[in-house]
């Protein structure tokens, strides 16, 4: 069963999801001026705290071989060496913007749910949210319960604002 929910604007989960996003658009910045830096051509990365990883390309595996450690998680991230200038630096860049992780839906409801599909996202400043999940839960106060047809509507306005935008840029 999945519910959605509008999130109030005053609720820990929407303030600790915008302030993410924040830190987020940081992140990425911090990421992309040392992939031209350096010449990383890796898309998908993941920024520790302490270090960063990357699923190298075949390219980055050759010019980064020294630089990167040997084990390969199984989503295909291979940490930088601690030691390694890239790894130096991503680790003075990290202690001073902090990385954080998206947060977890699940963990801002009543109960321990182990299994759940989740999504959140901001579309005008609200912060929307959906849980599809077989156990029985309950949420705070916060989360306003919609429609499943507003909020697909919420996305589809949104997917339209976007292309328009496109369009009108192209023009």
């Amino acid at each position: 069963m999945e519910k959605f929910y509008r999130l109030e604007p005053e609720s820990k989960l929407h303030n600790d999801y915008v302030e993410y996003m924040t830190n987020e658009d940081a992140v990425r910045k911090a990421f992309g001026a040392i992939a031209v830096k350096y010449g990383i051509e890796a898309t998908e990365y993941f920024p520790g705290t302490t270090m960063l990883a990357i699923v190298p390309t075949q390219k980055d595996r050759v010019t980064f071989a020294s630089k990167l450690q040997k084990t390969v998680k199984s989503s295909g991230l291979v940490f930088f060496r601690a030691k390694s200038d890239i790894g130096k630096e991503w680790a003075a860049i990290a202690e001073e913007i902090k990385p954080q992780l998206k947060p977890q839906i699940t963990r801002y409801l009543h109960e321990y749910i182990s299994r759940a599909r989740t999504r959140i996202f901001e579309v005008g400043g609200v912060v929307y949210c959906s849980i599809e999940t077989d156990t029985e839960y309950t949420t705070p106060d916060s989360f306003i319960e919609m429609k499943a047809s507003e909020f697909f509507k919420v996305i589809e306005d949104d997917n339209d604002r976007i292309e328009a935008e496109k369009v009108a840029s192209n023009d």
